[in-house]
């Protein structure tokens, strides 16, 4: 194979795995330090009716594809985690919990979810990090959703349900947490003072570069004319 021939393909072969490349990573994420962990309760209070929201801003294009939350529920708790990446209203999550604001929803399975014996004083350990993964939906920089948990449990007055973690100064910088209380509407970060934001992580699935793709075809194209016409000369 001449010279010119074999860097041809070297460059199809480079550039296919540039596009093959592309893959889930993580975009967003506000993940607590271990010895720096407080939790934030997702529909807690009198007759549980507290939802928590968490905004963000999508940092790359592609495909959202799956999200991880820090939870963990009351033993008693036996309907699901219900969870929905929601426009904004401004800087607000918007309030309806379905219709075309909402872009993905979905629900996990309490059985999954660890069970924190006391949410006055909750150990970490209790705590696990639960996937949240969905069909993609296609997503842009400065795309700005928020990501909603709540939950259906009738529970006790004033006893949690789930409780969602939340991660330590400093503060997320995309986006901000509120909470609602029987469907009213959301209040701006009730814990800013303190410096928390509800600790969560996004995942993008890319998209291959243009240049990637163009070099491709390209060199396809350049291999598949050397081989028909039979060219015995350097290409």
């Amino acid at each position: 194979m001449p010279l010119n021939v074999r860097a041809v393909f070297f460059i199809v072969a480079l550039a296919s795995a540039r596009f093959a490349a592309a893959a889930t990573i993580v975009d967003q994420s506000h993940w607590p330090e271990i010895d720096r962990f407080s939790v934030a309760t997702a529909n807690v209070g009198a007759s549980n009716a507290i939802d928590w929201a968490q905004t963000f801003t999508v940092g790359q294009s592609g495909h959202l594809v799956g999200v991880d939350v820090l939870v963990a529920r009351n033993r008693s708790v036996t309907l699901p985690l219900l969870f929905d990446i929601r426009t904004l209203d401004g800087a607000l999550p918007s309030s309806a919990d379905a219709g075309p604001n909402v872009i993905i929803s979905g629900a996990i399975s309490a059985s999954v979810v660890p069970i924190l014996t006391d949410a006055i004083n909750p150990d970490v350990n209790d705590f696990g990090s639960v996937h949240l993964s969905f069909d993609g939906v296609a997503v842009f920089p400065g795309q700005q959703l928020a990501l909603a948990l709540r939950s259906d449990n009738e529970g006790e007055p004033y006893a949690f349900t789930y409780v969602w973690g939340l991660s330590e100064t400093p503060l997320y910088a995309g986006g901000g947490h509120y909470a609602r209380w029987e469907s009213d509407a959301w209040s701006e970060r009730l814990l800013s003072a303190t410096g928390y934001d509800m600790a969560f992580k996004t995942y993008i699935r890319t998209i291959p570069e243009p240049s990637s793709v163009g070099a491709c075809l390209l060199g396809f194209a350049i291999i598949a004319t050397c081989r028909r016409l039979r060219m015995s000369f350097r290409c």
